[in-house]
């Protein structure tokens, strides 16, 4: 990251308790309290320009009432986005909202210019602004700045609480990150509110732009292919560790599958925190792209006994009997069993009551689930890596004993780093079924879907050999 986007930090018993960025604002000041160099956050006008100028055109141009058009910039800085909105648009005037001493400098910069007001105010409340009174509201860098998702919904809020209705518009340029993509949406979504996102290179670094409204013009918008496939990455590079619950949605099922995850802040960090495997507790890429490879061949599971082993979350065997599978079976160790339940009756509806999760150890000849056996298709994701010779071997006889003599299995494998340590595996299962291989990777979920990384995600269908 640029040295000049992080803003200090504040340390617990600072003897200067002023808000940071008074303090990060003061090396912008000269001696005189007139700004010395001005910074600009994220992208430059230039490159902003030509992405804005349409909405802008749409937004000011179509404002109706003789009232000249207000443009709000939020915690402004020292951009000069505002300014140089303003020169495009002489019927509108620009109020610019920040903190001290920021806000006396920008005064006496913008001094004698009528079009231009200065307003010192707090971005999570924003008192000095009227509600519905900006046509155009500005966020660069200013939610990136709040430091605690209380103080960014509160900022959030303000924003939108100050945007005219119907006919305002949002503009929010950020950090490209999942995290951000998802609050925006989950923002907008609560207000009735439409989204509409592009991603852009910014030198080495990606920049989302994002534009809210209620009154977007009808011009056909389409997610540009650049945008698609950074979202997709930055999206799937792992599961959504923050998340606690994560939303499944597919055009062919009738209601998303919902699923419960153990939230994170730590990342992979939490996988490998105990001795336990709890990789269950998460949504990973390769389960998105086996569900979908269901959806697109729903044949494979419509009207059977289907199977699901070390299910986790359970998405792929949830979306078996969301598309039709006659009875799915869901399974997992003691540890991640509850989480499992858990999961299977929040998708009750969805599965049509098709689906159950029950205790079964690989391998084992007695105890929960050893009465499992015969059915039509057994799925699994994720669960060959660096496994060890006994439960390798507990692995294919799990797999044999479940397919019995007509079913198949159908195994999703992300090919990470360590793979050959797993050849054990794939000679053992080998040895008791015929084996055919497909890429996942045109699925996206994180893979480019032009062929370049049709060897990183693979789908295994495993059939035993005949008797």
């Amino acid at each position: 990251m640029d040295a000049a986007l992080q803003a200090p930090l504040a340390q617990e018993g600072d003897a200067d308790a002023r808000p940071v960025w008074s303090r990060r604002h003061e090396a912008s000041l000269g001696q005189n309290g007139l700004l010395t160099h001005c910074h600009e956050w994220h992208a430059p006008w230039e490159q902003l320009r030509p992405l804005l100028l349409p909405y802008l055109e749409h937004f000011l141009a179509a404002e109706l009432s003789e009232e000249r058009s207000k443009v709000l910039d939020v915690g402004c800085g020292t951009s000069a986005m505002g300014v140089h909105i303003l020169e495009e648009f002489q019927h509108a005037d620009l109020m610019l909202v920040d903190v001290e001493p920021l806000v006396g400098a920008l005064r006496r910069n913008h001094e004698g210019n009528n079009r231009i007001v200065v307003a010192e105010d707090d971005c999570r409340v924003l008192e000095t602004v009227e509600d519905c009174s900006a046509t155009v509201v500005v966020d660069k860098g200013t939610l990136d700045a709040m430091d605690s998702p209380e103080h960014r919904e509160a900022c959030w809020r303000a924003m939108v609480r100050t945007l005219r209705r119907p006919r305002g518009l949002l503009v929010s340029v950020s950090f490209a990150t999942a995290a951000r993509v998802l609050f925006l949406r989950n923002q907008t979504s609560s207000r009735g509110l439409e989204l509409r996102i592009h991603v852009i290179r910014v030198g080495a670094e990606l920049r989302l732009v994002a534009f809210v409204s209620s009154a977007f013009p009808n011009d056909g918008y389409v997610m540009d292919s650049f945008t698609e496939e950074q979202l997709d990455r930055l999206f799937f590079s792992g599961p959504m560790w923050s998340e606690a619950i994560v939303n499944f949605e597919h055009p062919a099922l009738p209601v998303p599958i919902t699923v419960e995850q153990r939230p994170s802040q730590c990342g992979e960090e939490a996988c490998s925190a105990s001795s336990d495997d709890n990789t269950g507790f998460w949504v990973w890429p390769a389960a998105r792209a086996l569900a979908t490879h269901l959806i697109t061949h729903p044949e494979l599971v419509r009207g059977r006994r289907v199977v699901e082993l070390g299910a986790g979350t359970g998405l792929p065997g949830m979306v078996a009997a969301a598309l039709g599978a006659q009875e799915v079976v869901l399974t997992e160790l003691t540890g991640t069993l509850p989480f499992l339940q858990r999961n299977v009756e929040l998708n009750t509806a969805a599965c049509g009551g098709r689906a159950r999760a029950m205790e079964l150890r690989w391998g084992a000849d007695d105890g929960p689930g050893a009465e499992l056996r015969d059915f039509d298709v057994v799925l699994g994701c994720e669960l060959i890596y660096r496994l060890g010779t006994e439960v390798n071997e507990a692995l294919v006889a799990t797999m044999a004993k479940l397919a019995g003599r007509e079913g198949f299995c159908l195994m999703a494998v992300e090919c990470r780093d360590g793979m050959i340590d797993d050849l054990e595996f794939f000679e053992g299962v080998n040895e008791r079924f015929d084996v055919q291989a497909e890429s996942l990777a045109c699925y996206g979920f994180g893979l480019k879907r032009d062929g370049s990384d049709d060897g990183e995600r693979m789908l295994y269908t495993y059939r035993p050999w005949p008797s």
